[in-house]
């Protein structure tokens, strides 16, 4: 905004300079040249009255007898006796021929005996005394464009900083700072636009409260009775009646009951924009075939199986919690609207880590509504929102969840080896 004032002002400022200047500068050109034409007409008609009166009284024309002409003439100026039938005669000015000095102004007049006087001025002269002319005007033309540049320059800081101040607060309405602060504004527009800013900052301030206490009740009601779950399954497990099957079973109910734990955990953290959980270094094969190994109980009870490829030396740094999330949809999914054997399949080349999900069936589903909420097909409850979900996952670890191919249904994981600081 302030580049467009400024060159708005430097534009209007050349445009009046223009429009005013160069027409008067022409004017005052054609007037100086028109006097100096006139000064030497003038020249030429005083020393031909006087040539005349002396060639009447039968008396020589020389350079002293015409003093009283030569000397108001400008050093410059030439003045010369062109005599019938002889040399010309340099009464004053620079002692060339009369060819010499083409490049003049001139003025002849014919004398009634014969012969004739001529008063030239150099147009070199003439320029000199154009640019003379025209010094104040170029000189008020170039302080009016500062003194515009300058004006300008304070114009547009004063105009923009209101604006400016705008988007500064407009990035920080996003963010945890609560409501922006924003005092009355000197522009009419600008107090438009922060009262609509103060409005919807106060709304999402309120949202935001909300959610948060939505979040900090929803730990709690949920947490709750997952630690009531585990204190009974770990009562039952340490009974001495419970078999040793039954007690592998218990285990493995409270493993699922931690997962669920970090599950909410994660979600939370989701939700507060805190980050994904921690980012240790883990097996990649690890992280593949504890999903495997919780659904494939899950595919065999309808006929099918979930198996695992990934190579065993890849270590990667990656928040298990959240990529579990992700991979459990995937799985989910496959095993809801696909068909045939689900293959979980994994690669590692260093600066990227490829997790694919692939199955037997086609997916039908255009391109835009595979991650849009509420889009999957099914009317039970909760349905809709799992790739949805799992997709803005995906981009909060600084990767992308992509359809590879759609028969079969085949869909990527794209994460970097090494997170670091999550967004």
């Amino acid at each position: 905004m302030r580049e467009r004032l400024l060159a708005a002002f430097v534009l209007l400022t050349l445009l009046t300079v223009t429009l005013y200047g160069v027409p008067r500068a022409l004017v005052r050109a054609g007037v100086v040249t028109q006097q100096a034409q006139q000064e030497v007409d003038r020249d030429a008609g005083y020393a031909a009255g006087v040539v005349t009166a002396r060639l009447e009284a039968g008396l020589p024309v020389t350079v002293p007898d015409l003093s009283v002409v030569t000397d108001d003439l400008d050093p410059e100026d030439q003045l010369l006796y062109l005599p019938q039938g002889a040399d010309p005669v340099v009464l004053s000015g620079p002692s060339v021929a009369a060819e010499g000095r083409r490049d003049a102004l001139t003025a002849r007049v014919e004398l009634p005996g014969g012969g004739a006087v001529e008063a030239r001025r150099a147009v070199a002269t003439v320029r000199q005394d154009v640019v003379r002319e025209l010094q104040p005007i170029v000189l008020t033309g170039a302080a009016s464009l500062v003194v515009a540049v300058l004006t300008a320059v304070v114009l547009s800081r004063r105009l923009a900083r209101p604006f400016q101040e705008l988007a500064a607060q407009a990035t920080v309405l996003g963010g945890d700072a609560g409501a922006v602060e924003l005092p009355p504004q000197p522009v009419r527009e600008a107090e438009a636009i922060a009262a609509a800013l103060r409005a919807s900052s106060s709304r999402l301030t309120a949202i935001l409260r909300r959610e948060r206490q939505f979040a900090r009740n929803a730990s709690h009601q949920l947490r709750t009775p997952l630690t009531g779950i585990r204190l009974r399954v770990e009562d039952l497990s340490a009974w001495p009646e419970t078999h040793a099957t039954v007690r592998e079973e218990l285990d493995a109910v409270l493993a699922e009951v931690d997962r669920l734990d970090d599950t909410v955990t994660a979600l939370l953290s989701f939700a507060r924009e805190e980050g994904l959980g921690q980012t240790d270094p883990v097996q990649l094969r690890r992280v593949v075939f504890s999903v495997v190994q919780r659904w494939a109980v899950v595919a065999a009870s309808s006929g099918r199986t979930v198996t695992a490829d990934v190579p065993a030396d890849a270590s990667v740094h990656l928040p298990t919690s959240a990529v579990d999330q992700v991979l459990d949809v995937l799985v989910h999914n496959a095993l809801v609207h696909g068909r045939g054997a689900v293959v979980l399949s994994g690669a590692h080349d260093g600066a990227c880590v490829d997790l694919v999900v692939r199955d037997e069936g086609t997916l039908d589903l255009d391109d835009e509504l595979v991650f849009a909420r509420r889009r999957s097909g099914s009317a039970a409850a909760g349905e809709g929102i799992g790739l949805a979900l799992a997709a803005e996952f995906a981009q909060v670890l600084g990767g992308r969840l992509e359809v590879l191919d759609r028969a079969p249904t085949t869909f990527r994981l794209r994460l970097p080896s090494a997170l670091g600081a999550l967004p």
